[in-house]
């Protein structure tokens, strides 16, 4: 490996690392390695020397090992074509260092959670009416305003988790619909540990529900379907009166794991699970609850889908 190839990877494994939120000295301790070791690997003054190193880092960054060696990385600048997806990037590796929050001048002054409520609700908005370049417009600076808010109001502030929660899963939702798949899975894995730490099992619930469909995208169906049933059953001991919302999400889980449980090829399991959901959507009609879009409409849509990755697509009865 030449120098300017080691400087690469380094730089890779650094990037996946400041996603991840993780010091040099925690990634050597969890990787098996000093941490001297690291930052002469992120520097480029040695590569990895190990395959079981590289495997290990790749578990503990959450990332296929083809964006640490490259592969996934020349994949990455040749499909980068939403330009908001670089100053995301660069707004996810400020954790707390202030930003404008319009793409204007820098203000450094504290905003307020009800501020950032209603910038979330708008990068929301713009998202589900599929104006991308609005809501990337929007969230980098939003992200760097929350980060510094969280950071301000500390860890035991439920309220600043649950808005950091909105805004990361905002910005998972954004980046898987214009194809940055590492990068949406940085951002849902941030919106479900802010989601845990809000208290608001619904926050949870929904970032579960999102991050179990890029696990099973990850090629990770069992660990999708463990998440998703774990979330559906949290939010069940909640449900003491089922909103509109918490029945739309939860039957939303229920489609995240019969979509794992195809890729599984477990017939049996995903069944179980499309029978469920179409009794809950039975219940909520046709909605969109929390941008689920949960009904006997999307039901059906899964029901066809899992037939197809089981591999029986003359099995594609809704009604089934």
């Amino acid at each position: 490996m030449t120098r300017s190839e080691r400087e690469a990877a380094g730089q890779r494994i650094a990037r996946a690392r400041r996603r991840r939120g993780l010091s040099q000295a925690v990634l050597a301790g969890l990787a098996g390695r000093s941490e001297s070791w690291l930052s002469q690997v992120e520097r480029g003054k040695r590569g990895v020397d190990s395959h079981s190193v590289l495997v290990r880092l790749a578990e503990v960054l959450r990332v296929e090992i083809e964006e640490l060696t490259g592969s996934a990385d020349r994949d990455e600048t040749a499909r980068r074509a939403y330009p908001a997806a670089s100053l995301i990037e660069q707004a996810m590796m400020g954790y707390g260092v202030p930003g404008p929050l319009d793409g204007g001048e820098e203000t450094g002054q504290e905003v307020s959670l009800d501020f950032l409520r209603t910038q979330a609700r708008s990068a929301y908005q713009a998202y589900q009416a599929t104006r991308y370049d609005a809501a990337g417009h929007i969230l980098p600076g939003l992200i760097r305003a929350v980060e510094a808010a969280a950071r301000i109001a500390g860890s035991g502030s439920t309220a600043a988790c649950a808005v950091r929660a909105r805004v990361y899963d905002t910005t998972a939702a954004l980046l898987s619909r214009v194809g940055e798949p590492f990068l949406a899975w940085a951002a849902a894995d941030r919106a479900m540990f802010a989601a845990e730490q809000s208290g608001e099992p619904l926050l949870a619930a929904i970032s579960a529900w999102r991050l179990s469909y890029m696990i099973t995208g990850r090629k990770h169906p069992q660990k999708a379907l463990d998440l998703a049933m774990a979330a559906a059953a949290a939010l069940e001991r909640a449900m003491r009166v089922p909103s509109p919302e918490r029945l739309s999400v939860y039957g939303a889980l229920h489609l995240a794991a019969a979509t794992a449980a195809a890729a599984s090829f477990d017939r049996a399991t995903a069944e179980s699970l499309l029978a469920t959901a179409r009794g809950i959507a039975v219940r909520t009609g046709e909605a969109n609850h929390m941008g689920t879009a949960f009904g006997p409409v999307n039901v059906a849509i899964h029901a066809i889908s899992a037939s197809l990755k089981l591999g029986d697509p003359r099995d594609c009865d809704p009604d089934r």
